[in-house]
């Protein structure tokens, strides 16, 4: 079912939000304030006006209401999966590691795909996504198609790159959504239309085009070119998300998706930064990547890890996996010697 939100003009505010019920819906009558659980049902040729995106004046002043459709009845969530980098060696070298599971809304689907998640975009750089993958995968071709192949390309144009095709992606994905249908095209509706559109109409479009499309992609670009190693987050978070590019550099690590708490506090207890060799921050990575198989939404069949140098990009293979696990599994064998503690766990017995 899909929402509508309810705005009465006279007094400007929010009343309420109804369900449409197949192609019908019923709107409060706010004239009448001292009956407000009367209903007026729409005929079907005010069906069809206010579907098609034209406004009835006489219906409007009739029920004073404004209709505005709701383009995202379902909650927003956490993009499922995990995508890590690190900086390591001195600032020159990279890691990165990513699962397969995927989101594709559109289709109601979570599952681990048989492709990996970690793009080449070019010799030295590499993107990773979350969130809805068939919108990743269109900025992520687009972005592919205007890239200078077989050119010194650095990290930071590469990134400002698909941070552009984003913002144009996602702006014309908000111009179908709410303007077109009502006859308007994005540079109609900045220059006219606070004057064609009632007040209380515009502002709430205004709302409900700045919060399209908050937290459905997130972006992680991590490559090396001559000025070093560099890791760049590319998202729409809204005014908390701050500027579409993030710089990550400092820190010397970032993680995107569900497990990206898990992996993140995991590389920060071991102490992760851009001076770790390159050995540690591999199996930092790969540690991290485990560990991130505790949060929903994370697969745990297959793990993609590559180093990216200024050679290029090296994928692992099994027997390399099968060494990482190996080590692993001798550091779990490992046993603190506890009996240290006795005596200071006795003297507290006996106060």
């Amino acid at each position: 079912m899909h929402h509508a939100t309810i705005k009465a003009t006279k007094s400007l505010r929010r009343t309420r939000t109804l369900n449409w019920v197949l192609m019908r819906m019923r709107l409060i009558d706010t004239k009448n304030k001292n009956d407000t659980s009367r209903l007026i049902t729409q005929d079907s040729k005010n069906d069809r006006q206010i579907n098609d995106g034209t406004w009835n004046k006489n219906l409007q002043n009739e029920c004073n209401v404004i209709i505005i459709d709701n383009p995202n009845p379902q909650p927003r969530r956490d993009p499922m999966t995990i995508c890590i980098s690190a900086i390591c060696n001195n600032g020159n070298v990279c890691v990165i590691s990513a699962d397969r599971e995927i989101t594709v809304p559109a289709a109601a689907l979570e599952y681990e795909h048989k492709e990996s998640k970690i793009d080449i975009l070019s010799k030295t750089c590499a993107v990773m996504s979350s969130g809805d993958a068939l919108y990743a995968a269109e900025i992520i071709a687009k972005t592919k198609s205007v890239i200078s192949h077989g050119k010194e390309v650095s990290v930071i144009s590469i990134s400002e790159k698909l941070k552009d095709i984003f913002i144009e992606t996602h702006q014309n994905r908000a111009e179908s959504v709410f303007l077109i249908p009502r006859g308007l095209t994005f540079k109609e509706f900045k220059e006219k239309g606070a004057q064609q559109i009632p007040q209380p109409t515009y502002q709430e479009i205004q709302n409900l085009m700045f919060n399209f499309g908050i937290n459905i992609v997130d972006f992680l670009v991590v490559g090396v070119d001559n000025t070093g190693g560099h890791i760049f987050r590319v998202h729409y978070n809204g005014v908390a998300g701050g500027n579409w590019l993030e710089w990550c550099d400092k820190i010397g690590h970032r993680e995107i998706g569900t497990g990206a708490l898990h992996a993140s506090i995991h590389l920060s207890l071991e102490g992760q930064y851009s001076g770790s060799s390159l050995a540690e921050t591999v199996f930092n990575v790969y540690s991290a990547k485990k560990v991130a198989e505790l949060a929903p939404g994370v697969g745990s069949k297959t793990t993609d890890l590559a180093v990216i140098t200024s050679q290029g990009i090296r994928f692992f293979d099994k027997p390399a996996f099968d060494v990482l696990e190996d080590v692993r599994g001798e550091i779990k064998k490992i046993k603190p010697d506890l009996s240290k503690l006795q005596p200071f766990l006795s003297e507290q017995k006996t106060k």
